[in-house]
């Protein structure tokens, strides 16, 4: 990531509250193996620092190659953004129905009409605000 990504990157991890980093973490620690969880501590290293400074943080995760770090806080990037995704999912109106659509799929495609149709029913009550 170039400088201005760098930045991004630091300014995304500071704009999340306490609940959206702890969820954050949760979901990136299920997505990866123990000794993979070195995107959790890039992002501790980072939100541990006032202003973004490359070298304190390769010299605070020294099991970070200065060739891989790019890589990571790409990866880290998106990972935050995956999770605050799924972290609002359930405040939004959208993603309520889409949801809720989505099991009517899976049911109807599975033949079970009746059960689909009860579903259809709640999204059109969650769309019409009943």
């Amino acid at each position: 990531m170039p400088k201005s990504s760098s930045s991004d990157l630091f300014i995304l991890i500071k704009s999340l509250n306490k609940f959206e980093k702890g969820y954050i973490k949760m979901y990136a620690s299920r997505r990866v193996s123990k000794s993979e969880r070195i995107y959790i501590q890039l992002l501790d290293a980072i939100d541990s620092q006032s202003q973004y400074n490359e070298q304190k943080i390769l010299r605070k995760l020294k099991t970070i190659s200065p060739a891989r770090l790019p890589e990571l806080k790409h990866y880290l990037y998106h990972t935050i953004l995956n999770g605050l995704e799924l972290f609002h999912a359930e405040n939004t109106i959208v993603s309520k129905l889409k949801k809720l659509l989505s099991h009517a799929v899976l049911l109807y495609e599975k033949s079970l009409y009746p059960q689909c149709t009860k579903v259809l029913f709640k999204a059109k009550k969650n769309a019409y605000g009943d």
